[in-house]
């Protein structure tokens, strides 16, 4: 990975934020563990993507059509299931 090459580059664009402080601060202690697992969850959910991409999978709908995936995402604030899909859709539209 290119990963030196991408934090110098997003602390040059975002470095002077309070998004990317508290991101600094929360990632601070990580192990190289800690980050293998990180790019190992974000390399999971991007191949689910492509899974649900190549069945032919409506954009964004999987968030809210099926309310079991709506509720574990809701968890963590009432209509985040919504929104994310909302977002999908725009991009995608």
């Amino acid at each position: 990975m290119q990963i030196k090459q991408y934090a110098d580059e997003v602390r040059e664009r975002w470095g002077d934020t309070e998004a990317y402080r508290e991101s600094e601060r929360r990632t601070a202690n990580y192990s190289q563990s800690d980050w293998d697992a990180l790019y190992d969850g974000m390399d999971a959910i991007m191949a689910g993507f492509a899974e649900l991409k190549a069945d032919g999978a409506s954009p964004g709908q999987m968030y809210v059509a099926d309310e079991r995936f709506t509720k574990n995402i809701d968890k963590h604030c009432d209509g985040t299931a919504t929104y994310i899909g909302e977002c999908i859709n725009s991009y995608c539209g």
